[in-house]
């Protein structure tokens, strides 16, 4: 357990091991049959993290990305858990954000030199990154006029061209929804519509995938 909030909780794909960060700016790994103590403590943030993704190509190849309130991405090696390496051998890369970020996604990549597009929100603006190499690929305004505080990634059939495309749906403080297009293939990402559901604060998104895909805030 710890002291703090905890942001963000993630599952590893063998059903034995959990991820949490929050507010301590600590990155920890648990297995379900010791809860007591961590297997694995990454630190490196220099304020509390709001949010973190784990992505697995397999089940040994591991890697999370956290957001944080320091206006950084970071990038942590969390495989072979029954290493004894040291934290600073775990961070692969510090990326900057230029805000508090709050939220993270994982996009699927058509890049065959991209295993995956990495996404971070924070202020008003969506960054799109390149995780094999740590650089910046697309970095827009997402017509936010306050923080943008989720983000989700959904499917979209286009039934015309018969091809799924990939919609990034941001909300926020200031009630609104965005909606925009990420090429799979460039992680460029455009804004195309938005809407404004309500005159309260949007803090979480949710999908299912139905017949037709909805979110839910």
């Amino acid at each position: 357990t710890t002291e703090t909030a905890i942001r963000s909780v993630q599952w590893f794909r063998n059903g034995q091991h959990v991820l949490s960060a929050g507010d301590d700016g600590v990155v920890r790994v648990w297995h379900l049959q010791n809860a007591k103590s961590p297997v694995l403590e990454c630190r490196g943030h220099g304020d509390a993290i709001r949010c973190a993704k784990l992505w697995q190509k397999t089940d040994i190849h591991a890697l999370v990305a956290t957001g944080s309130y320091d206006h950084t991405v970071r990038l942590w090696n969390v495989q072979n858990l029954q290493s004894e390496d040291g934290n600073d051998n775990r961070c692969q890369s510090v990326l900057d954000h230029g805000a508090p970020v709050e939220a993270l996604q994982w996009v699927k990549s058509a890049n065959p030199n991209v295993p995956m597009w990495l996404v971070s929100a924070g202020g008003t603006q969506l960054k799109v990154w390149n995780p094999a190499s740590g650089t910046s690929v697309c970095s827009i305004d997402a017509q936010h006029r306050k923080t943008i505080t989720c983000l989700l990634s959904m499917p979209r059939h286009d039934r015309e061209n018969q091809t799924i495309q990939m919609r990034l749906i941001t909300a926020g403080l200031d009630g609104l929804v965005r909606i925009h297009v990420c090429d799979e293939a460039t992680g460029q990402v455009r804004f195309v519509h938005g809407v404004r559901l309500n005159n309260v604060a949007i803090t979480s998104m949710a999908w299912a995938a139905l017949p037709v895909a909805r979110f839910w805030m």
